[in-house]
C-alpha cells in the first residue's frame, strides 16, 4: 500500500475518533479534549530543573523583571539534557 493513502486512511480515523469524543451534546455544550495539552503530550514528566533566578512578589506590573530573569537564563549553557535552568517566581 502507498504510504500516502496510508497516512490518509489513519488521518481519517483519527480525525473520526477525535470527532466522536467530542461532539455536543443536545444543547450544543463541548467538553474539548486537552489530553495532549501538557509538556511532551502529557507522555513525559515535566523535569525538575534548578532553580537559577527568583522572582520576588512586587508590587505592580513585573513584566521587566521577568523579562530580565529569562534573558539572564538564556545566556547560562545549556546541561547535559538540553535546559539552562528554572526562573522561580515568588
Amino acid at each position: 500500500m502507498n504510504k500516502t493513502i496510508l497516512i490518509l486512511i489513519v488521518a481519517a480515523l483519527f480525525a473520526q475518533n477525535i470527532a466522536a469524543q467530542i461532539a455536543p451534546d443536545s444543547l450544543g455544550n463541548r467538553i474539548p479534549d486537552f489530553s495532549y495539552c501538557g509538556y511532551q503530550a502529557s507522555n513525559v514528566p515535566i523535569p525538575e530543573l534548578p532553580v537559577k533566578i527568583i522572582v520576588p512578589l512586587t508590587t505592580g506590573d513585573a513584566t521587566a523583571l521577568i523579562q530580565d530573569a529569562v534573558d539572564q537564563v538564556a545566556q547560562l549553557p545549556l546541561d547535559k539534557n538540553g535546559f539552562r535552568g528554572a526562573i522561580l517566581l515568588r
